[in-house]
């Protein structure tokens, strides 16, 4: 009788709070591979992994598989005692918006956690489809008691009934199939998938076990066609076809393929924002650099600028240079990490304190300016005074290009990372509450999984538990699906992202309530990492140096801007790896990197700081050229240095910004063809064998303007260490 396959309705996945072993990608191919026409995922209690379906979808998007997207959620009976539970399913586009408000909705009751109300699901189902849930919805339960159905049927779109597991059920099952013929509502035979194939069953038996939980269903794999015909036909073979084949793909045939995430950047847009930093930055410039600009430093400012106004990202820039002026107004230094520091645009706008530009000596009276040095770091460069006016001459920069930051053609989100006090991070949260006001700013999500050493744990608790006993090859196979099942979701306590004008959430993500400390009581529903770059998000981070600068100006007396970067004293203090209390150096890794190394100047304690925080770089690779006798200074340690290095070699720009992007990420150790190709450019410019082949071995490099940014502080620590040795011992107890 079967003419064509059926399609499941309810199939959840690892990070569904009702564990689950599926991956979005092998269900996907499973239903591809049975030629069923569609497959509805409906995790309980999120739709967190819309974003994996989504991702895995794509390599079917040309075929006659549909994805459909929805999801499981609780709510309380009208007695306040009963916990049901109601499948969602969306319709068309419109109702994904629909589905993120009722997963925004939910809440916690004191006992129960997750709870919708169903004012909310009847005020947003106009788009979605609603589903009885089987035997944890309340219509299974009525039936089951022989109450009035009549009020209670016609709430749902379809009714569900799942695989049974004793006579009792199926009678129920049949009883619920009979009523949906009377009410002229459709009923489906859903899988409640929680495994794939049969034998996956032991998989998840080994996590509830492991839990404390006892054993359940054992029923709960993706069935065939034929499985599950077989296992309706107690309705009958009429009643197993419609069931199980006939009205699953009539409800598919009603919802239509939707995105369930936008792939749109939504830029944050504050009126006259270039305008104002524009002025600003000219400003600033012109205090430093004099009223004539020099040409070097003009035209690298019209570059940033006018990428900054092409790409509409000005807002980004004037948001972190009024949240740092406003800790600056209560007296606190603010640092940034990533590669923010690239940019001269956010060094004169005071986001940063790192220049970018090439090591030079100016004057701030005369405006004289030398970039013809000797020294790689402005900060290393010996005192002078002006051969013009006489003053003492002022050294800055450390020669960082903005494509790190910008990208080449300056169209890189700018991802703006700052540094506060510990002490008054959250009073920034509540200033950028302030800002855009409170429904508009929430945290970024976070979603934990399972690790492999947790799957292990769970093993071993598991053959306790029951004396049962895997083999080895058993115990890597089922560790293999246990990790990644959703542990727990929470927050980044420091990624904070802003709503666009004009638009809700739930256009983009759903919102979920969270604890914490911070005065936003909000994050995304979504893992922060999936719509980075679609909204506006910052990292307002806290670090305990800043405050134990504080104090350490306070108590000394002698403010953080006077550090003297070229301090002989301050430097023998790092050579002689004296640095315990200096974050970042006081690691016995560091220090036995810094005997190795013997730094005398910033610049090395900068490349010292790639070094140790790249990956590939220093094991058997630079380790092994320093023994050979190169320098330092001529070691790659940034993909920075790669980009500047092949340019001096002769390499045009963009094909060396390519070149240290692809080694940035440890591609070039790949014999792509790409990689063959990168590497033939560098031999046709003579680049030396030895650096290509260290390139080669690089997995991972840090960005320079993070690590100047850092061994500032050190510096500044250290300046407090060797000339107020009392007040940073004493400090130094505090913390500790």
């Amino acid at each position: 009788m079967k003419e064509v396959e059926r399609v499941e309705l309810h199939l959840h996945t690892k990070l569904s709070d009702d564990v689950s072993v599926i991956e979005p990608a092998e269900a996907i191919r499973y239903a591809d591979i049975q030629s069923h026409k569609a497959v509805a995922f409906t995790n309980l209690n999120n739709v967190q992994d819309f974003p994996v379906i989504a991702e895995a979808y794509e390599k079917y998007a040309d075929s006659d598989i549909k994805v459909i997207y929805g999801a499981e959620v609780r709510y309380m009976s009208e007695n306040g005692k009963s916990q049901y539970g109601i499948t969602i399913l969306v319709r068309n586009q419109a109702g994904v918006k629909e589905l993120y408000r009722i997963i925004s909705s939910m809440r916690s009751d004191g006992e129960f956690d997750n709870l919708v109300s169903l004012d909310v699901v009847k005020r947003n189902r106009e788009n979605l489809l609603i589903g009885s849930c089987g035997n944890v919805g309340e219509l299974y339960e009525l039936v089951a008691n022989g109450a009035d159905l009549e009020h209670t049927a016609s709430f749902y779109d379809y009714f569900e009934i799942y695989p049974a597991g004793d006579e009792e059920e199926r009678e129920v099952n049949k009883k619920i199939y009979e009523l949906g013929i009377r009410c002229g509502i459709p009923v489906v035979a859903a899988g409640n998938c929680h495994y794939l194939r049969r034998e996956d069953e032991i998989v998840r038996r080994v996590i509830r076990v492991a839990q404390g939980h006892k054993s359940d269903n054992q029923n709960l794999f993706y069935h065939t066609t034929e499985e599950m015909l077989d296992e309706f036909s107690f309705l009958g073979e009429e009643g197993a076809y419609n069931a199980v084949v006939v009205n699953t793909n009539r409800i598919s045939e009603i919802i239509m393929q939707i995105t369930p995430v936008t792939k749109e950047s939504y830029p944050l847009l504050i009126p006259n924002a270039y305008d104002k930093i524009q002025e600003l930055v000219h400003s600033k410039a012109k205090d430093m650099y004099g009223e004539c600009i020099p040409q070097q430093i003009a035209a690298r400012l019209e570059t940033e600028l006018d990428f900054i106004k092409r790409h509409r990202f000005a807002s980004y820039y004037w948001i972190a240079y009024r949240m740092i002026s406003h800790m600056n107004e209560l007296g606190y230094y603010v640092g940034s990490r990533g590669s923010v520091g690239s940019v001269l645009t956010a060094f004169l706008l005071g986001i940063t304190d790192t220049n970018p530009l090439p090591a030079h000596y100016y004057c701030h009276q005369c405006y004289y300016i030398d970039f013809e040095v000797s020294e790689l770091d402005g900060f290393d460069l010996p005192d002078q005074v002006c051969p013009v006016c006489g003053c003492q001459l002022k050294s800055d920069g450390h020669n960082i290009p903005f494509e790190t930051f910008m990208g080449i053609d300056g169209s890189k989100f700018p991802d703006i990372d700052l540094i506060f006090p510990a002490s008054m991070a959250y009073n920034e949260h509540s200033f950028i509450q302030e800002l855009f006001g409170e429904d508009n700013v929430v945290h970024g999500g976070t979603i934990a999984t399972l690790s492999w050493q947790t799957a292990c744990e769970y093993i071993a608790a598991y053959e306790n538990e029951t004396n049962d006993c895997f083999t080895e090859e058993q115990r890597n196979i089922i560790c293999e699906k246990i990790c990644g099942i959703k542990r727990d979701d929470g927050i980044h306590p420091g990624k904070i992202i802003v709503l666009p004008q004009g638009m809700d959430f739930e256009d983009i993500v759903p919102i979920k309530e969270c604890k914490s400390d911070s005065p936003i009581r909000t994050a995304t529903h979504f893992s922060y990492h999936y719509i980075h770059n679609i909204i506006f998000d910052m990292d307002v981070l806290a670090h305990n140096d800043l405050d134990m600068l504080k104090m350490l100006e306070e108590r000394s007396g002698k403010p953080i801007t006077s550090v003297k970067w070229n301090d002989s004293e301050v430097y023998a203090l790092f050579n002689s790896a004296n640095t315990m209390g200096i974050t970042e150096f006081s690691t016995d890794t560091m220090r036995n990197r810094i005997l190795k190394t013997m730094p005398e100047s910033f610049a090395d304690l900068v490349k010292i700081y790639g070094l140790e925080h790249g990956t590939g770089i220093w094991k058997d690779n630079v380790d092994c050229l320093m023994v050979e006798g190169h320098r330092l200074s001529e070691i790659p340690a940034f993909r920075d240095d790669v980009m500047l290095q092949l340019i001096q070699y002769g390499l045009e720009r963009e094909r060396a910004y390519q070149i240290a992007e692809h080694v940035r990420i440890g591609k070039l150790s790949h014999d792509s063809r790409l990689s063959l190709e990168f590497i033939e450019t560098m031999r046709n410019f003579n680049v030396p064998e030895w650096y290509i082949q260290c390139l080669r071995k690089i997995q991972y490099m840090f960005p320079k303007a993070h690590a100047v940014s850092y061994v500032m502080n050190a510096v500044r620590m250290a300046g407090y260490k060797v000339h107020c040795p009392n007040e940073f011992n004493r400090e130094l107890r505090n913390r500790s």
